[in-house]
């Protein structure tokens, strides 16, 4: 009576099931063996398990029996949350390539963040679940100056998606229909009654297809085991949580947010570095800019000329808390906050621009100006991770 629990979700998902199931088709389940088709889907696999129980007085377990398993092999290719994660990056990656963004640069600016998923989980599957459509996506947002075509994000809806997952569907239903028809071949009694209840755990099973599919919502998948849990609907259960009530789970929470709170003590030690340092860079800045006043009685207007430069940074979702430096011609530098306004004297004539971040001084971008007037320009610009851009127009 000593046992090694090698899958506890799947585990604790069939304890579950047998408290529940007298519940869900009542008294019949008494005395009568009954049959639970699991479906376990996770990141990166999928798997079927068709079991038998019965029931005695009390509704207390009596027996219990895997009647089998599916996939059979190890290594076959099922339906996974990674599938799905891979059809919406090569989505994204389109788009942006229609938009004249290369297609190996694309392909890495939807690659490189693990933002996707998030995304995926959190956006796409509930809205689609609700018979809504996504037509924006946040984080792409990020890069619409960089676009050098503008086009109109490319709406997901039910259709769409099931077009993208067409393949992958078929498969699903072929998982199905292939543990159902190997649990006959064991037990005939399936193929005369069918299966009592499906239940539905994982990460993977919360998209509105795999319980429509299989209590018969969507067309597609027909098996005469599931006649009687697509007559009534209720029979199909989802417990896409479950994997929390498991000791193993509470475990990897607590190891994570271990190696979440090292990561963290180390990006504050980081962060506190670099604002010491920006500290002491605007401290000599500071320093040099009244030493210059100081040794001279003209206004700076009256030195440099009569002309003035305003510069508007632009308010953009990304890298709003960062402050941005200019100087001109390598010698004045000016801060530039988040949708503030600067106006600089200038000579007529040619003049350099040079920006950077204020914790970016590595990563520059200088202008060429030529200075007639009076001039107003705007400054457009944005930070997502290590990708930054600053952008000058009239």
């Amino acid at each position: 009576r000593v046992m090694r629990l090698s899958n506890p979700q799947e585990t604790v998902a069939l304890g579950l099931v047998y408290s529940l199931l007298p519940m869900k088709v009542g008294r019949e389940a008494k005395k009568t063996a009954k049959y639970t088709l699991l479906l376990d889907m996770g990141a990166r696999a999928m798997d079927l398990t068709v079991h038998r129980y019965s029931t005695g007085a009390g509704d207390e377990l009596t027996k219990s029996k895997v009647v089998c398993t599916w996939p059979e092999s190890a290594g076959v290719h099922t339906f996974s949350g990674e599938d799905v994660d891979r059809l919406l990056k090569g989505y994204l990656s389109d788009y942006m390539t229609s938009c004249g963004i290369p297609q190996g640069a694309a392909w890495k600016i939807v690659c490189e963040g693990a933002w996707v998923k998030p995304w995926k989980e959190n956006v796409v599957s509930p809205r689609l679940n609700e018979g809504k459509a996504v037509d924006s996506c946040a984080f792409l947002s990020g890069y619409t100056l960089l676009l050098p075509k503008k086009q109109p994000f490319p709406t997901i809806d039910r259709a769409k998606l099931e077009e993208l997952l067409k393949t992958e569907l078929e498969n699903f239903k072929s998982l199905v229909t292939g543990c159902l028809d190997r649990a006959a071949e064991l037990d005939p009694a399936i193929a005369e009654g069918g299966v009592d209840m499906v239940v539905l755990t994982g990460g993977n099973s919360v998209w509105y297809f795999t319980e429509e599919l299989l209590n018969g919502s969507m067309p597609g998948l027909t098996h005469p085991a599931l006649k009687r849990v697509q007559a009534e609907k209720a029979r199909v259960m989802r417990l896409s949580n479950l994997q929390e009530t498991a000791p193993e789970r509470k475990k990897a929470v607590a190891e994570l947010e271990n190696v979440l709170k090292e990561v963290f003590k180390e990006k504050e030690k980081t962060d506190r570095k670099d604002r010491e340092n920006t500290a002491v860079e605007e401290k000599r800045q500071a320093a040099d800019t009244n030493k210059k006043k100081s040794e001279t009685k003209l206004p700076i207007q009256e030195q440099r000329g009569t002309y003035t430069l305003t510069l508007t940074r632009k308010k953009q979702m990304t890298g709003a808390g960062d402050r941005i430096v200019v100087s001109v011609d390598q010698k004045e530098t000016y801060q530039l906050g988040y949708g503030a306004t600067v106006a600089i004297p200038v000579l007529p004539g040619r003049h350099t621009l040079t920006f950077w971040w204020s914790t970016l001084k590595f990563k520059q971008f200088p202008y060429e100006v030529n200075i007639t007037g009076n001039t107003a320009m705007t400054v457009s610009a944005s930070m997502v991770g290590f990708v930054s851009r600053i952008l000058l127009s009239n």
